[in-house]
């Protein structure tokens, strides 16, 4: 994977200047050392929940397989979780960095000199006295984020939309739900309170937004990685920006998320609604 120079440029504190011209002296697309980092947000107030959520959308399609039809015209609706879109991503795009794969945004980080004489990311981690040279990257922290996650295309059933999701990556694919979102949201808020295990969960959607979600950096060799990331703002974009490769979904992503603690759920792959309030929030359906 190819990226200049010029976007290793950062908001960070410890950058100044432009960043030296490096010769090419590393594989392509290597990585040096991998540091992973589980993302810790802070709870989420109601106010915050609102401006996440904003949303303009009216109607959104649910393209699913076409044995799961009846269901869904019986009032069915599953969550899966963004981390169980990895795999698929990972089998679809190998080698690939995070920009292609659900739940992960890498932030790479090089120094002048290539070394790092005190590189800390919080809770006793991090790197001391260490120099690395033949990686693209040379260190990466990976960030990880999951909660549950419904995809949908924006708008009402357009076949050609959905000709091509089916030939790119989803065979299986060949009926459509298409929902009134408002109706669907009220139907869901109502549904999670209703449930113990999700007793106190929110329901927030967004339109994906397609670009690079991975984050480049140029340091200098003391650095504190707490002191330079904001974590809301590392689990939105991971949870809500793809690849470009990925534009023709013209994805709106729900998210059933614990607003004690967004981008932490464990332990759980996917939970199922099933009621007449959501059957009434549907507007058409269909075969394909």
């Amino acid at each position: 994977m190819k990226r200049s120079l010029s976007q290793y440029l950062s908001n960070s504190s410890s950058l100044r200047g432009l960043p030296l011209q490096f010769p090419r002296l590393y594989v392509p697309g290597t990585v040096g050392v991998l540091l992973e980092h589980p993302l810790e947000c802070p709870p989420l107030s109601p106010e915050q929940l609102a401006s996440i959520g904003k949303s303009e959308v009216t109607t959104i399609t649910r393209h699913i397989d076409s044995r799961w039809l009846e269901s869904a015209r019986n009032g069915y609706f599953r969550f899966g979780t963004i981390k169980g879109y990895a795999p698929k991503d990972k089998a679809l795009n190998v080698g690939r960095f995070s920009d292609y794969q659900e739940g992960v945004q890498l932030s790479t980080y090089r120094t002048r000199s290539g070394f790092f004489h005190d590189f800390q990311t919080g809770a006793g981690g991090g790197l001391k006295n260490i120099g690395v040279i033949g990686a693209e990257h040379p260190v990466v922290v990976e960030f990880s984020v999951n909660d549950f996650c419904s995809c949908s295309s924006v708008g009402k059933f357009d076949i050609e939309r959905a000709r091509t999701l089916r030939a790119k990556g989803n065979p299986t694919l060949g009926a459509y739900v298409s929902y009134d979102l408002q109706a669907l949201v009220r139907a869901l808020e109502f549904l999670i309170t209703r449930n113990a295990s999700t007793r106190g969960y929110a329901v927030i959607g967004r339109t994906i937004e397609y670009g690079s979600k991975d984050k480049h950096w140029q340091i200098e060799e003391r650095f504190r990685l707490d002191k330079h990331r904001d974590p809301i703002a590392i689990w939105l974009s991971t949870a809500f920006i793809k690849s470009p490769a990925y534009q023709h979904e013209e994805e709106y992503r729900l998210l059933l998320i614990d607003p004690r603690k967004p981008g932490q759920l464990e332990g759980r792959e996917m939970i199922e609604f099933k009621h007449g309030s959501i059957v009434d929030a549907i507007v058409d359906m269909g075969e394909f």
